[in-house]
């Protein structure tokens, strides 16, 4: 039998390419794609927190500004918490609008009893540096559980307009 050089190349096999070799062996092929909006539940957590806190700073500054609440400045909570989600990269769906509204009956405790402290340090001539130590005092005390009760109807007016406000936010459709 005489080999041809030209038949054994004829009959090796085609050597397979490297497109095809990694793209049966990619793992996120087999991996269902991941949703537009979807983040991270912790980075979700967390950006709705730290707006949460940065959220109290308004209201606190009305407090010690205008001896007074100022209603209006609650509308901001959900808009802390809106932003504290999209910087940390966040849900951009119904999942954020959950997260919103649980943070902002939070942040509308906390925000009640940082003016509470604010008004006490006022009241009492201390350092302003003093609120976030009252406000932890004032958290259990039942001071904020009257001051709920009798002085909620427009904060509770102004947080859900800002919740209504920040889900068109959550929404839009980025440009």
């Amino acid at each position: 039998m005489e080999i041809n050089e030209n038949n054994i190349e004829e009959t090796a096999p085609p050597q397979p390419d490297i497109e095809s070799i990694l793209s049966e062996t990619d793992v996120e092929s087999e991996v269902q794609p991941r949703r537009k909006g979807d983040g991270l539940m912790p980075t979700s957590i967390i950006g709705a927190f730290l707006g949460m806190l940065v959220s109290t700073i308004p209201a606190v500054i009305g407090v010690l500004l205008f001896k007074t609440n100022v209603h209006i400045l609650f509308a901001a909570i959900p808009f802390c918490i809106f932003g504290g989600i999209i910087i940390f990269k966040g849900f951009r769906d119904k999942r954020a609008l959950i997260l919103t509204i649980i943070f902002t009956l939070i942040g509308a405790y906390l925000t009640l009893a940082s003016c509470i402290a604010a008004e006490y340090v006022m009241s009492y001539k201390m350092n302003i540096f003093n609120i976030p130590l009252v406000t932890l005092t004032k958290l259990i005390s039942p001071e904020i559980l009257k001051s709920v009760t009798s002085d909620i109807v427009f904060p509770i007016i102004f947080m859900i307009l800002g919740i209504a406000v920040s889900w068109e936010f959550l929404r839009a459709k980025k440009a």
